[in-house]
This record gives structure tokens, C-alpha cells and sequence, in this order.
């Protein structure tokens, strides 16, 4: 199936109410949330996404639309973490989900692509979790085992069961991974 589709990154604080009920829209044929108002979790998002958080700096969107429909999104956002070899800057990676009806037309590979756009020489690796590695792996990442923890007390961490690094190549350290806050 041949899809007519555009990509476009903005902030996430940048959404109007229109364009993140579409967002959450697609989240929810994802991830269902049953028994929830679609207008109250869109004011939950729009809350969050203007809120001034430390450790959600420079959040993105990274959105494949047709016309206004939103076929596929992808989060990303700089976070800080703990490793054996001390604090660093990673970008993660979170919420990437497409159109159930368009899955396998490359969509997912193309808002993921455009998140990893944004690694480089200050920020070289992206971490993330997720419940299908062998996408991930396709686009060049690989999984890790480290133990991930949550120093801050609120015991949230990843919940999914793989975690995984982008790019694979990349030199990661071994041991412990403090999160330094809740998972995403």
C-alpha cells in the first residue's frame, strides 16, 4: 500500500490541542486506555507537555502525517543518566507507535529515523525500551543487558523487557544504569 505521508519535527510544547488530540488518538489505538475520556487525556498530555521538566529537556515530536491524520510518531527528549563511567547526556527514545492498519509500510522506521537524526558528536548514544527488538535491531541498534535502576525513590523504571542501544556500535559501559528518574 502506497502511502501519501509527510514528516515534520516540532516540539512537543508546540502542539495545539487539534494536533495532540490526533496524537493521542493514535497512542490509544495502540496502547488502549480503557474506560478514559479521549478530551481528559488529551488536557493530560498538553499539561505535561508544557510543563517545565529537568528531565525531559528538549522534547520533540517527530510525526508522519497525511494531511491532518497522523499515521506515526515518535518521542524524543535528552535525559541524564548514571553508568559506571558517570553522568551522561543520552537521548531517549519513547511513544513510537503507527497506524495498526499501515503497520509494515515503513512508517515506524521513518519517525524512528528522524529521532536518530538528532544524535551526534554531543549526544552519541539513544536508550530506550521496547517489546520489539527486531525492528530496532534492523535499523541498526542492539540490545543491553544492564540492570536499570531508579535512584530518585519513586521505584519506577522500564517497564518493558528490552533495553536497547542507538547505535550498536556504540562503546557502552557495563554495570548498573541509574535512570536518574522514572522510565519513559
Amino acid at each position: 500500500m502506497q502511502v501519501e505521508a509527510r514528516i515534520t519535527t516540532v516540539s512537543l510544547a508546540s502542539l495545539g490541542r487539534d494536533e495532540m488530540r490526533d496524537c493521542v488518538r493514535l497512542w490509544r489505538s495502540v496502547w488502549p486506555k480503557e474506560g478514559r475520556d479521549l478530551e481528559a487525556d488529551v488536557d493530560e498530555k498538553l499539561r505535561y507537555a508544557r510543563e517545565d521538566s529537568p528531565l525531559h529537556r528538549a522534547e520533540q515530536i517527530h510525526l508522519l502525517r497525511n494531511g491532518h491524520r497522523v499515521l506515526a510518531q515518535a518521542r524524543s527528549f535528552i535525559r541524564s543518566i548514571r553508568t559506571s563511567r558517570g553522568v551522561s547526556d543520552i537521548l531517549a527514545l519513547a511513544g513510537v507507535c503507527s497506524d495498526p492498519a499501515l503497520r509494515g509500510t515503513g512508517l515506524g522506521r521513518t519517525v524512528v529515523a528522524a529521532a536518530f537524526e538528532r544524535l551526534g558528536p554531543d549526544l552519541p548514544v539513544s536508550l530506550f525500551q521496547t517489546k520489539v527488538p527486531g525492528f530496532y535491531e534492523k535499523l541498526g541498534s542492539r540490545r543491553v543487558a544492564n540492570p536499570i535502576v531508579n535512584s530518585t525513590g519513586d521505584g519506577t523504571t522500564f517497564w518493558d523487557p528490552i533495553v536497547m542501544i542507538h547505535p550498536a556500535e556504540t562503546d557502552w559501559p557495563e554495570g548498573e544504569i541509574d535512570l536518574l528518574g522514572p522510565g519513559w
